[in-house]
């Protein structure tokens, strides 16, 4: 932020420069010396909008951290897009106002001989346009949020926070070519035009902020009725844990940990648990203080502390805390990884019960949660599992009756997409300062334009659930496509896993589980076409299209 205001002052002095010696030169030097001014300003736009946009979302971070935690839940309002906006419209008032600094110092320089006397001209008059154009900011961008271009809303809802980059853009170039106009013509009195040009655009600023804000008022009635009639109530988000008798739990969560710095699993520690890890290799005294913890009282203990926190938290209905959904996965992780170590160790008859915790762990999430964020570490926590239950569970006909249940759990899962319309709902806090009473006709009509937008989107969303095949971008695209590529690749495992206990091996190809495992050989939601298939050594590779959806039947550590 020093850098930028560093930065603006410089381009300030060179706007006032090219100003001041454009308005004492006379005919072909004063256009020369103008024209050089306005590529001074519009180089400095240019610079301003790169410098803005990639550095905003790190200031926000700065000053409040927890905005980065919220960042990764507030899925309807996609976060990091209303932060790279906000980036380019702080750009584009740098450039405006290097502009406004530049035609003032043409303007009041021309006609006055004194030079204090047009530098307090200037100064006074970027003093009302910065209140001016804020508040003309403000007011168009609640009208664009009613009114706006509609075609990304569906997928893209962040598009309604704030006005469209170029409509801005348009508005503020013509003010600044009315301006530009003035100035270019005859010698005349300099502080009338000013003061002509001033009156029209604060008129027309407060004008246009006045009537988006009885505006705002309307929107936000008609969001309350709406709500009402439907029956949606709001959805509250929180970055922490919510308070009461899980605290103690909490403590003893991060206890374990703290006082067990060498219990490294192979999922989530920091070595390699391969034979073949070379260096990355978990040392010999780390791995055996793992192997010595992992089925401990105290292990279990933390378990049982971490369950009672997610129980807790993941039995608000209404309410978010992202800490319980860390923990949830958190948790699926660490049942994952003792079913692992159960079969490096050799206690096969461990391993399908401890898997089957993670099947019940799903239950403490409710099947209809509101909240998009909750099927997105569902989706995660899934496949967490599969994982190791690829990798630990034991092939003989003695696992039949679990393969089975883990088959059956994997085809009862289904495809997601809460609209979310309850994130529009709580209305915004009552303004304590006078940026948030300026802005809140932005709030009240963005809120207005998420709600409705929701509501809208709902049919889309039932048949974005039953698609298989996923192309484009957006929020609900890209949680539809992780979703179906965990259901697909979940549900082939898990049949292939029941017909090698059943077979004794895998099967040379895929439709040989159709149509007594499946019902059907399924597509890859990236690609379009028939999931990767691949035997090796008797183990098998399924993908749907690339490494990060990728299942592996092979044990990936080493078995003593």
């Amino acid at each position: 932020m020093a850098f930028a205001a560093v930065f603006f002052a410089v381009v300030a002095a060179g706007c006032v420069f090219f100003g001041s010696r454009a308005g004492r030169a006379e005919g072909r030097k004063r256009l020369l010396l103008w024209f050089s001014g306005a590529f001074v300003w519009s180089a400095a736009a240019g610079i301003a909008l790169f410098c803005m946009k990639g550095t905003l979302r790190e200031i926000v971070f700065r000053i409040s951290p927890k905005t980065r935690d919220l960042a990764l839940i507030l899925t309807a309002l996609n976060f990091s897009e209303i932060l790279d906006k906000l980036g380019l419209h702080f750009g584009i008032m740098l450039f405006l106002a290097a502009s406004v600094v530049f035609m003032l110092g043409f303007t009041a320089f021309r006609n006055e001989k004194k030079r204090y006397r047009p530098l307090l001209w200037t100064a006074g008059e970027l003093l009302l346009f910065g209140i001016l154009f804020p508040v003309l900011f403000c007011g168009f961008s609640a009208w664009m949020n009613l009114f706006g271009s509609r075609e990304q809303e569906i997928f893209d809802p962040a598009s309604t926070h704030l006005p469209s980059f170029y409509a801005v853009l348009l508005m503020y170039a013509a003010a600044s070519a009315v301006w530009g106009g003035i100035t270019l013509k005859r010698a005349r009195n300099s502080r009338k035009s000013i003061l002509i040009f001033s009156g029209a655009v604060g008129a027309v600023s407060c004008l246009l902020w006045l009537s988006a804000f009885a505006a705002g008022a309307r929107a936000e009635k008609a969001v309350d009725d709406k709500a009402a009639q439907l029956g949606i109530s709001p959805l509250r988000v929180t970055a922490g844990d919510p308070p009461g008798p899980g605290d103690r739990e909490k403590t003893e969560e991060w206890k374990f940990f703290k006082e067990h710095p060498k219990y490294q699993p192979p999922f989530s520690g920091r070595y390699n648990w391969s034979a073949d890890a070379g260096a990355d290799r978990i040392p010999d005294d780390v791995r055996a203080e793992t192997l010595r913890l992992f089925d401990s009282p105290e292990m279990r203990e933390h378990l049982d502390a971490v369950k009672r926190v997610v129980s807790l938290s993941l039995s608000r209905k209404r309410e978010l805390y992202l800490g319980a959904l860390q923990s949830y996965r958190s948790l699926m992780r660490e049942i994952a990884e003792r079913a692992v170590l159960f079969a490096v160790t050799g206690q096969k008859e461990k391993i399908m019960p401890e898997l089957m915790k993670g099947v019940a762990l799903e239950n403490l999430m409710a099947p209809d949660t509101p909240f998009l964020i909750g099927e997105h570490v569902r989706a995660a926590a899934r496949l967490i599992l599969m994982t190791a239950y690829l990798h630990a569970a034991p092939d003989d006909p003695s696992a039949l009756p679990y393969c089975r249940k883990m088959l059956a759990w994997c085809k009862s899962w289904q495809v997601r997409l809460p609209s979310e319309a309850g994130m529009a709902l709580p209305p915004p806090e009552k303004p304590k300062t006078a940026v948030g009473f300026l802005y809140r006709p932005c709030l009240l009509t963005a809120r207005y334009r998420l709600f409705f937008t929701a509501i809208e989107r709902i049919p889309a969303l039932r048949e974005l659930e039953r698609q298989e095949v996923f192309a484009g971008k957006g929020v609900f695209i890209g949680a539809a496509r992780k979703q179906r590529t965990t259901l697909v690749l979940g549900r082939t495992a898990a049949a292939l896993k029941l017909y090698r206990a059943e077979h004794g091996r895998y099967p040379a190809r895929l439709a040989d589980l159709v149509p007594r495992y499946l019902e059907k050989e399924y597509l890859s939601p990236e690609t379009g076409k028939k999931l990767a298939y691949a035997l090796k050594d008797g183990h098998f590779t399924l993908s749907a299209g690339n490494r990060y959806s990728t299942l592996q039947s092979r044990l990936p550590i080493a078995v003593p």
